[in-house]
C-alpha cells in the first residue's frame, strides 16, 4: 500500500480524504467573516491556527449609493445597491412638490 500524508481528520479544515497517513499538518476549522467587501471582515495575520478560513454567516454591508455625485450618496456603503438619485431628479421633484402646494 502506498503511503500517502496528509490531514486525516475529517473535522479539519484542509481534510484529505486521499491522505492515509496523518503529517501533523491539519488546520482546525475557524469560524468568522470571510468576505473582504464586509465591514466585519476577519483580517488575517497569516496564522493558520487563528485566522478565520470557514464563512460563518455573520457579515454584514451597509447597502446604499455608493457614487459621490449623486443625491443620496452614502459615504459609509460598501455595496452599491442602485438607489442613487441623480440631483437633477430631486430638482423636478421639489419643484413638482411646490406647484401641487
Amino acid at each position: 500500500m502506498c503511503i500517502y500524508y496528509g490531514c486525516t481528520y475529517p473535522i479539519m479544515f484542509n481534510y484529505d480524504s486521499s491522505a492515509n497517513t496523518n503529517d501533523g499538518s491539519c488546520i482546525p476549522v475557524i469560524e468568522g467573516c470571510i468576505d473582504e467587501l464586509a465591514l466585519n471582515y476577519d483580517t488575517p495575520i497569516s496564522n493558520p491556527y487563528l485566522d478565520a478560513n470557514t464563512d460563518d454567516g455573520t457579515c454584514y454591508f451597509v447597502n446604499g449609493c455608493m457614487v459621490d455625485t449623486m443625491y443620496n450618496y452614502n459615504p459609509l456603503a460598501d455595496n452599491e445597491d442602485g438607489s442613487c438619485i441623480p440631483f437633477i431628479d430631486v430638482v423636478l421633484l421639489r419643484a413638482c412638490l411646490i406647484m401641487i402646494h
